[in-house]
This record gives structure tokens, C-alpha cells and sequence, in this order.
């Protein structure tokens, strides 16, 4: 008998694959993000390996979906993005035929987004700023695509192809990305310090199917 943790893996599997983006709303998410915030992002430190694990390794809603849609993926991006209201972005501009990176959103308190259905099975003109592509409005007006309006308040989890369309708002979201082995020549290696904690930090959030893009500097 399939257990009911796989069959809601299944689900979120094919809303990615279907419309683009998941959302689960998560009490406990909105305050850990600012208490990150206020603490400055410290992603390249012991503390802030340990918020990564525990939001992506240590999250079972998290791997189960990765290692569903991946046969094995790499944490290529770890990234907080701030509110653009007037602005649609993507991570991604390619054609493909399945999911190449997924992408880890975890929501600040009172947060409000838009995603655009759909939109990561469409070929779209993207403009590169920022770090982000840009998505001209008048390539999201289509049928195929559909406008959803998310009120995150303080509880939102969101996993979303690459390609996709959102954007931010209010408030804003850390952004953790995983990607297969193709796509690994595409994002820059991340770097970290040359210590030995954070050496043993870094190995313990890989595992057989999930790595890391890590490189210690020195």
C-alpha cells in the first residue's frame, strides 16, 4: 500500500510539473526568515549552513520532492531577493522538456506574491538583470498563462520550477536552488572560508541523491 507521504509527494510532484510552483503555508516559517534577516543573511557561516540544512536536508516535505522529481540534484543558490512590485522574474530561460532546478522559497511575514501559472511551459522573452531574468508583461497576457495572487502572511513554503514567473510584492524571500548535474556549469560555485567547522558543516547536508556546490577558498 502506498503510504500517504508519497501519494502527497506524487501531488506536489505533478502540481510542479503541471503548473510550475507548490505553496504550502507553514506557521513556523515566516518568523525563523526574520530572525534571519535581522541577524544579516549569515549564509556563509556555521549558522547559517545549519538554517540551510534545516530548511532543505532536514525538511522531509523537501527531499521527498526533490528526489521525486530528481535522480540526483546539487544546492547551486542560496539567495534572498527583495520586493519589486512592478517586476516579473524567472530564474531560468531555456527549452526543456522536464524540470532542470527547483527552487527553495521560504517567505518573510506578510508577504505577498504573484505567480504566473503555467508560464515555465512557455517560450518567453527574458531580460537579464540583477541576477534575475525579467519577464516583459506583455509576453504573460495568454491563455496558456494564468495570474495567481498569493497572500503569504506568515507561513509560506514554495517550491517552483526555474522557469517560472513570480513576483515579489511585499515583504521578501530566501531562496535556496537545486539543480541536476547539466545545469551545474551554470551557476558559480559558492564560497566559503576554509574551516574546518564549516567543512564538517557542509558534509553533513549532502546525501546520496542530494549535494552540495560548495568550494572552500585558501
Amino acid at each position: 500500500m502506498t503510504s500517504s507521504s508519497t501519494l502527497i509527494t506524487q501531488v506536489v510532484k505533478e502540481t510542479i510539473e503541471k503548473d510550475g510552483f507548490y505553496y504550502h503555508l507553514d506557521p513556523t516559517i515566516g518568523n525563523q526568515v526574520n530572525v534571519f534577516a535581522r541577524e544579516g543573511y549569515p549564509f556563509l557561516t556555521e549558522k547559517g549552513l545549519d538554517f540551510i540544512k534545516r530548511h532543505t536536508l532536514d525538511d522531509k516535505r523537501v527531499c521527498e520532492v526533490l528526489e521525486s522529481v530528481f535522480v540526483w540534484s546539487d544546492l547551486d543558490l542560496c539567495q534572498k531577493y527583495d520586493r519589486h512590485p512592478g517586476c516579473t522574474f524567472s530564474f531560468a530561460n531555456y527549452t526543456k522538456t522536464r524540470v532542470w532546478a527547483l527552487m527553495v522559497q521560504l517567505w518573510s511575514t506578510s508577504s505577498r506574491a504573484v505567480f504566473y501559472k503555467g508560464s515555465h511551459l512557455q517560450s518567453l522573452e527574458k531580460i537579464d538583470t540583477n541576477g534575475l531574468l525579467e519577464i516583459p508583461h506583455e509576453y504573460l497576457h495568454r491563455d496558456a498563462i494564468e495570474c495567481i495572487k498569493v497572500e503569504m502572511k506568515n507561513r509560506a513554503l514554495v517550491i517552483l520550477d526555474d522557469q517560472l514567473g513570480f513576483t515579489i510584492v511585499q515583504g521578501f524571500t530566501i531562496t535556496f536552488g537545486f539543480a541536476v548535474e547539466e545545469e551545474l556549469n551554470i551557476y558559480a560555485k559558492i564560497r566559503l572560508p576554509n574551516l574546518l567547522d564549516l567543512k564538517k558543516r557542509v558534509a553533513s547536508m549532502t546525501s546520496k541523491r542530494i549535494g552540495t556546490n560548495f568550494k572552500f577558498l585558501g
